[in-house]
């Protein structure tokens, strides 16, 4: 495994990075924070978590992202 997508058993990547902290501190796989992640908490996140990487592109861009895509 390369990769782990977490918010960090939170609702939020922000409520859960402290255990994202942990995950990126462990040396295992890539961390990836996702889970409500914004533009104006990116990088308060990214400093709190111990650069974890993220965000996950669909939590950046917001609810209306999780719409499936329209063909053309």
């Amino acid at each position: 495994m390369r990769y782990v997508l977490t918010s960090g058993a939170a609702q939020t990547a922000a409520d859960g990075a402290s255990v994202i902290a942990g995950l990126v501190a462990s040396g295992g796989p890539i961390v990836v924070a996702a889970g409500a992640v914004r533009p104006h908490g990116l990088v308060d996140l990214v400093e709190s978590t111990g650069r974890a990487r993220g965000p996950h592109a669909l939590s950046a861009r917001g609810p209306e992202s999780r719409r499936a895509p329209a063909h053309r």
